[in-house]
């Protein structure tokens, strides 16, 4: 149970210390952000290392995601944009090759527990925005951020562990997954602003994971979005 509120509570201390450096005249808030799209997760373990197809393994999935947040400006030009996203998917516990893999519930129990799990993605990207040249209405925005990405056992699938599934992720620091991002904004009013951003969250923990060697990119997550930001 304890590992549930762990997300909730890096949201938390997330946006409270975003809120405390505001209030104490460090950053400024700009406005709040809505956030909305697809997340496509590289499952990069679908065939053995003798070319076998790996049963119950499904082809990369492609899950909608929603989130929120909050923007801030440092100083002139550098912006931080505290928030989370959210989505779900099922994954099946592969425990003869000590990996946990998206799967389909129609992959059956005989295979290893499956779970139905919320994934928490927190992150505090730092951006560094210009305007384009011509326009004040239009700006970019590009940065990085030390993301998290936890998973939240909801329920298990035919009698499937649910906390088993989900602390895979646990072990080997398998949720650190930091973030780059890439943004364009188009102010419409002095009420709000639409945006669409591409994310991409880097499993850097497939350096030194013990479990079945799979590639880097295993595992890696591209979020592509709307962002409608309410001005302060």
């Amino acid at each position: 149970m304890r590992r549930r509120f762990v997300p909730l509570f890096t949201i938390l201390l997330t946006l409270a210390l975003g809120t405390g450096l505001q209030r104490t005249g460090a950053l400024a808030i700009k406005g709040y952000e809505l956030h909305a799209g697809q997340t496509w997760i590289y499952n990069g373990f679908t065939t053995d290392s003798d070319g076998n197809a790996v049963q119950g393994s499904d082809v990369s999935p492609i899950r909608f995601t929603a989130g929120g947040g909050v923007r801030m400006e440092i100083v002139p030009g550098w912006e931080i944009a505290p928030g989370a996203l959210l989505f779900r998917q099922e994954y099946l516990s592969l425990e003869a090759h000590d990996k946990t893999v998206p799967t389909q519930i129609e992959s059956g129990s005989v295979l290893g527990d499956i779970a139905s799990i919320l994934t928490v993605i927190v992150g505090s990207p730092f951006l560094y925005v210009r305007p384009i040249p011509g326009t004040e209405s239009l700006t970019v925005s590009a940065g990085a951020s030390p993301s998290l990405v936890f998973r939240i056992p909801l329920s298990g699938i035919e009698g499937g562990r649910a906390g088993t599934v989900a602390s895979y992720f646990v072990r080997q620091l398998r949720f650190v997954m930091p973030e780059l991002t890439v943004q364009a904004d188009y102010r419409f009013s002095q009420l709000f602003d639409f945006g669409v951003a591409l994310r991409w969250f880097i499993p850097v923990y497939n350096a030194w994971d013990s479990g079945e060697r799979t590639g880097f990119l295993d595992e890696t997550m591209l979020h592509m979005g709307m962002v409608i930001r309410l001005h302060q």
